[in-house]
Order: structure tokens, then C-alpha cells, then sequence
């Protein structure tokens, strides 16, 4: 063997073994006793090696409980909701039957805090719209786990667990108003398979998102910058349509079996606004008032 091979090979086995170091050192950043929960609740809630995905904050508690009650109905129980601040924590792990679905932010792999003693966020503002989402996603993938994530402001009418094609790394729904025209993909609807190439675009979705606002974006930069390595699906708008193109007379006149799967209420800005529309697609569960979550003066 040549000096130049040796060298090489030297370089080469130096540079796995930082590689596992680093890995190692980022898993141990958290507390054995964190990581220990995180890793039993999702094995605890899981079906099939799947899991559903949502957040909350105190200030979206009332959305996060009608997601929730969809979910139930729908009989699916394999679900976590991640918890951004301490107050709505508490609120649904000691005031709902939610308990042994919900974690604390904190439990995740994230590389900020979570919004603490911060609780009321609204819509569109920098606490609310963190990038956490592909850290959530890698936290649950890296175990081994499909993670289907959907946004709090969207409800599932139907179960899409037999419609989800299994063949592609990434399954995501499509969030343009123009679909003939152009894609855009929603990080509002996200299907995460366990593959590494899944890992590889978790990862650089993360890493090009950064702490910025919007999400969406650098999720169709990482998928640009990926293209070829990760296979994506994008499900029909019929069956997952966005909010500019969810009516609810028409949506009402058809048959059953052609019924969409969700109601998504994006394109609107704000609670009230989102609560109209959800309401109005007859998506939305009144919960009773004293059950909101509290925020303190």
C-alpha cells in the first residue's frame, strides 16, 4: 500500500470517528432522564411505527384541543403534542385526558429555548414561528419512527393512513394557489420516513432554517438542494386541499368516498380568522370555557 493510500485511509477512519463523537456529544447534551422519557412515550403512543405530530402554545390551546378531539374520534391515539411553554404543559397534562401524549419542548433535540415564561405567542410572530419543526421531526425519525406532522389550525376529517404512500422518503400536501402553474410544497403536512435520506433533508432543512421566521421556505430549499437523493410525494389537493381552495358548500355537496381528508385553515392570519373558517367547514369542537388555557396578569 502506497504512503498516499495510508494516508488517506488514516484521514478517512479519523474522520468517522469525529463523526460519531459529535453524534454522541449532541445526544448527550440532554439529560439521560429526558432523552429516557422522550424514547418511552413515543413507544408507548406509537401504531404501527407511526406517530402524529403536533405543537401547542397557551395561546393556541383551544386549537390544539380540537385537534386533538378529531384525532380521538378518528380512533387515532398514536399521537404527541409538543408543548412550547410551561403553562399550556401543565394545562394539558393536569386539566385534560391528554396526559401521556404531551412533552415539553425541551425534551427535543433543539438548538433554542423554548418560550418559557413566554406563553401568549401569536400567529406570525418570531416565538411562534421558530423553526422547530424539522427538529422535532429528526428527534422522532432518529428513533426509528414514521412521523406525520400537521399543523394545530388543521383538523383531520378522515383517516389518510390507508392513502399514504409508503414509497417515498417525504409526503408532503400542496400549499400554492396555483398548482397548474407552480408547487409548493406545506410544511403544514409533513410524512417522515424513518430512511436516511429523510435524516439528510431533516438535517438541512434545519441547519438553512436557522431561527428564521419562515419555515416553509427553507424546507423547498432543502428539498431543491436534495433533489434526486430524496424521493417526494405530493398528495392531491382534492383530498388535501389548502384554505384558498376548501369551500364548504361545495365540499358539502359531495359524495362521501370524495369527502377531502382535512380541513387546513392556512391562507388566513390569526385565531379568529382561522376559527371562523374551521367553524365553517364544520371542523371545530367547542370546548368549554374554563377549560382554556390561563394565561396570568
Amino acid at each position: 500500500m502506497s504512503t498516499t493510500s495510508s494516508v488517506r485511509r488514516v484521514a478517512a477512519i479519523f474522520a468517522c470517528i469525529c463523526v460519531v463523537a459529535v453524534c454522541h456529544a449532541v445526544t448527550e447534551s440532554r439529560p439521560r432522564n429526558v432523552r429516557a422519557n422522550l424514547a418511552s412515550t413515543l413507544r408507548a403512543v406509537a401504531a404501527d411505527g407511526t406517530v402524529f405530530v403536533t405543537t401547542s402554545t397557551c395561546a393556541y390551546a383551544d386549537f390544539t384541543m380540537n385537534w386533538a378531539t378529531h384525532m380521538l374520534q378518528l380512533h387515532l391515539t398514536n399521537f404527541i403534542v409538543i408543548a412550547e411553554d410551561e403553562k399550556v404543559y401543565q394545562f394539558l397534562t393536569n386539566t385534560t385526558d391528554l396526559k401521556g401524549h404531551v412533552l415539553r419542548s425541551s425534551e427535543f433535540h433543539r438548538p433554542f429555548e423554548a418560550h418559557g415564561a413566554h406563553a401568549f405567542v401569536e400567529y406570525d410572530s418570531k416565538g411562534f414561528s421558530w423553526c422547530s419543526r424539522p427538529h422535532y421531526l429528526l428527534s422522532v425519525v432518529r428513533y426509528g419512527y414514521t412521523a406525520i406532522w400537521i399543523d394545530s389550525d388543521a383538523v383531520l376529517l378522515r383517516s389518510p393512513m390507508h392513502i399514504l404512500p409508503d414509497m417515498y422518503d417525504i409526503v408532503v400536501t400542496e400549499d400554492s394557489n396555483q398548482p397548474q402553474s407552480y408547487s409548493i410544497p406545506c410544511s403544514c403536512f409533513i410524512v417522515a420516513r424513518p430512511r436516511p435520506a429523510t435524516l439528510d433533508l431533516l438535517r438541512s432543512w434545519a441547519t438553512l432554517c436557522g431561527d428564521a421566521t419562515q419555515d416553509q421556505h427553507s424546507l423547498g430549499a432543502a428539498l431543491n438542494m436534495l433533489r434526486g437523493n430524496v424521493s417526494m410525494y405530493m398528495m392531491p389537493v382534492q383530498a388535501f386541499p389548502n384554505g384558498f381552495f376548501m369551500n364548504a358548500t361545495e365540499v358539502s355537496a359531495l359524495p362521501s368516498s370524495l369527502q377531502p381528508y382535512w380541513v387546513h385553515a392556512n391562507w388566513r392570519v390569526g385565531k379568529d380568522a382561522k376559527n371562523r373558517f374551521l367553524i365553517a367547514n364544520g371542523a371545530w369542537i367547542e370546548q368549554r370555557q374554563d377549560t382554556f388555557c390561563k394565561i396570568a396578569n
